[in-house]
């Protein structure tokens, strides 16, 4: 189980630094990274929480 993103897993990218881990699930909150869309062999299943962020208040969101 992986917290937010698996250890190693770069967010943008979703490219291994140097070594990751393969978790059978990852949690993540707000709305995934696109690291986690990008590489879904190490993500496992992918689990989504909502923290009361309004997507509006998000940079570049109209």
């Amino acid at each position: 189980m992986a917290v937010d993103i698996p250890s190693g897993l770069d967010p943008d990218s979703g490219k291994i630094i140097d070594k990751a881990i393969g978790a059978d699930a990852t949690i993540t909150f707000h709305r995934p990274k696109h690291g986690l869309l990008k590489n879904p062999e190490h993500v496992g299943r992918l689990i989504v929480k909502k923290i009361g962020i309004p997507f509006e208040t998000e940079k570049g969101v109209v």
